[in-house]
């Protein structure tokens, strides 16, 4: 019965598990090249549209981020400033504050975390071929999130966004 299951499973379920274990590998080991450089090749034959590009590369760079948050010079004193900050102000470990809420030096100190960590993404998606969309999100955030957005609703219609 379980096999019944699986193969009556739709294609987009089975699509979309495939992914999160992808992503779940790039945790344990960022090294997103690899599958930048076939969404490249899917845009190109005309598998998915930039939009769904703009989707996927933006999931599978999230370990880029991860990686630096961890590893990055930058990153990690720009974190360890905001952590004082916070200390400071009496916030517990894995307290925070709502961005209009927090202190102007915190604020600036997050704003360059953001920076350095988009950096990273952009510097990766340029390195495997995906320098349009790099170009998209650093000139135009806004319209990168839209194209993301339509993106993911156009290879999982189905799939409630909280899935992600």
């Amino acid at each position: 019965m379980r096999l019944t299951a699986l193969i009556a499973e739709p294609k987009s379920a089975r699509a979309l598990r495939m992914l999160m274990r992808i992503r779940h590998d790039l945790d344990e080991l960022p090294e997103p090249g690899p599958w930048l450089v076939a969404l490249r090749s899917l845009l190109d034959d005309g598998t998915i549209g930039f939009d769904s590009l703009c989707y996927l590369s933006e999931l599978l760079t999230e370990c880029v981020i991860l990686w630096g948050s961890e590893r990055d010079p930058e990153l990690v004193a720009l974190h360890d400033a905001k952590v004082v900050i916070e200390r400071a102000a009496g916030l517990a470990d894995g307290d925070g504050w709502y961005l209009p809420e927090a202190p102007a030096n915190w604020l600036a100190l997050n704003e360059r975390w953001d920076a350095r960590a988009a950096s990273l993404v952009q510097s990766c998606l340029r390195a495997n071929g995906l320098g349009d969309v790099a170009t998209i999100w650093e000139n135009s955030p806004s319209e990168f999130d839209g194209r993301a957005a339509q993106g993911r609703t156009a290879l999982w219609p189905d799939v409630p966004s909280s899935f992600d």
